[in-house]
């Protein structure tokens, strides 16, 4: 049974040009949708979520239009999204905190555009992890997904991080906060589609021949 869970919004960065794939890779068609749609679904099908924000940037409002049949979500614009995944990262984590609820915000589910074959089991099997961790008092800063030994995406991000997090330049995103945190926990999961994201054509044309997550 899934334990109570504390307040936790989510962010989806999907801010990048894609250049490796000739254009934005957030509006490519797989099974009917652009790939963006199928995560913002992975968000919508989880009732803990109640403040989630799209961050967009290159082609940011053919991007917006592509996905503006889904409720509930705020676009945010990054103008700076050239200079690096951090600038999206830094951009959502102003917006949690400037919510009016934003003190009761804990954590932050941060997800990719370009990977949508994580399985919605993953995303609950985070939250849950995180939210025993608050329960059992147990310093959890980070949950971390990994499959077969390797860690993936998406990322629970506590909001003690959240100043290290807004200091990040670059295109690093969150990776060299994680890389020396001490408090976190990797949660194998049964989910090869943490690691799999879109961002190449040898990688799109796999998942146009596979509706399954691929291996």
């Amino acid at each position: 049974m899934p334990v109570c869970a504390p307040g936790i919004a989510a962010l989806v960065l999907a801010a990048g040009q894609g250049s490796r794939l000739g254009g934005s890779k957030q509006l490519l068609p797989w099974q009917g949708k652009p790939l963006l749609a199928h995560v913002l679904e992975q968000v919508d099908a989880l009732p803990a979520i109640h403040h989630k924000a799209c961050i967009v940037g290159h082609a940011a409002q053919a991007v917006q239009e592509a996905v503006q049949g889904y409720a509930g979500w705020q676009f945010l614009e990054n103008t700076h999204w050239a200079q690096g995944q951090s600038t999206s990262l830094g951009l959502g984590l102003h917006w949690v905190q400037s919510l009016p609820q934003g003190e009761g915000v804990q954590a932050v589910l941060v997800l990719l555009g370009d990977m949508p074959l994580v399985l919605p089991a993953t995303l609950h099997a985070l939250i849950d992890a995180f939210s025993l961790a608050q329960q059992q008092r147990r310093p959890v800063q980070a949950v971390l997904p990994t499959y077969q030994g390797q860690r993936g995406n998406p990322v629970l991000l506590g909001c003690s991080l959240f100043p290290a997090l807004g200091a990040i330049t670059g295109d690093a995103g969150a990776r060299g906060v994680l890389a020396t945190l001490q408090e976190k926990l990797l949660l194998p999961v049964p989910d090869p589609g943490i690691l799999y994201d879109i961002d190449t054509p040898e990688a799109y044309a796999k998942l146009l021949c596979s509706p399954k997550n691929p291996e």
